[in-house]
């Protein structure tokens, strides 16, 4: 058996390969804690008693789940209002079972937002953005936290420059607004493998209708074995790069950058009009 190499005490059961620590649940979860707090930090804070969103995401409604329950934990120490969105086209399961961290929540909402059958990472990133926004907005909250994590951010953003689309590497950014509402991606300064592994855990999952594609998934998992743990050089890196992007504007509903300086909307948005498919 091996212990986790933080508290030494509980078995270990998740390794962060490129560090070589063994982390057991509680010192998983906690680790989840700090990178949530990081995120919110350097995406300019939320005021104390904020109103704070979790969706849960077609992008990766699983991850949403251990969100919810990270969140829960956390901003609840600032005094902060966590309201659960969960759109009746995503499917729980086993049915009728409370979500992690249900009893935390201030307030539970079931909504309706028909997605795409098929749409790529970055366009899956602003459907997201903008549903969820919308929502928060009629709930009369002021920050929402998507399940974004690190690795998702360097798919986006190789994605981009696969694509040729420079536009679409605001995705790669840790945060964005729409209107007055701040759009945080949640787990962005952590590994993705390190939140799914803390979800398979959950006794409840969820599946979206939406089938996500990334062009640059296979050649980024091929690198590290099917494991593509990210180090901090990575964050830096899609961060500057994303920064460097200039001379566009930005989308009106979703906060991602548009096509062109002039625009207000930008071709996902124009096409899968995610703000109007909502109904409360």
């Amino acid at each position: 058996m091996a212990l986790c190499s933080v508290c030494r005490r509980r078995e270990a059961f998740y390794l962060r390969t490129y560090s070589g620590q063994r982390l057991c649940a509680a010192c998983l979860r906690r680790t989840l804690e700090r990178a949530l707090r990081r995120s919110i930090s350097e995406a300019g804070g939320l005021p104390p008693r904020s109103r704070v969103v979790v969706p849960v995401s077609f992008t990766s409604p699983h991850l949403s789940l251990a969100l919810l329950d990270v969140a829960v934990r956390v901003e609840r120490r600032f005094g902060s209002e966590v309201v659960g969105v969960v759109p009746r086209e995503v499917e729980v399961e086993p049915e009728g079972a409370s979500l992690p961290g249900e009893q935390g929540l201030s307030r539970l909402v079931r909504v309706s937002v028909p997605p795409p059958e098929e749409a790529t990472l970055s366009e899956c990133i602003r459907f997201d953005s903008a549903w969820s926004a919308r929502v928060a907005e009629s709930l009369g909250g002021n920050a929402v936290l998507l399940p974004l994590t690190l690795t998702d951010r360097v798919l986006a953003m190789l994605d981009s420059l696969i694509l040729g689309e420079a536009w679409l590497a605001s995705e790669s950014l840790l945060s964005r607004s729409v209107g007055g509402v701040r759009v945080i991606h949640a787990f962005g300064t952590i590994e993705g493998e390190a939140v799914a592994a803390y979800a398979a855990r959950m006794e409840v999952r969820a599946w979206s209708p939406c089938r996500v594609a990334s062009p640059s998934k296979k050649v980024l998992y091929s690198v590290a074995y099917r494991r593509p743990e990210l180090e901090y050089s990575a964050l830096k890196t899609i961060s500057r790069l994303a920064q460097l992007a200039g001379g566009f504007g930005v989308c009106r509903y979703c906060g991602g950058f548009t096509a062109g300086g002039g625009a207000s909307v930008c071709p996902v948005c124009e096409r899968l009009r995610p703000a109007e498919r909502v109904r409360l």
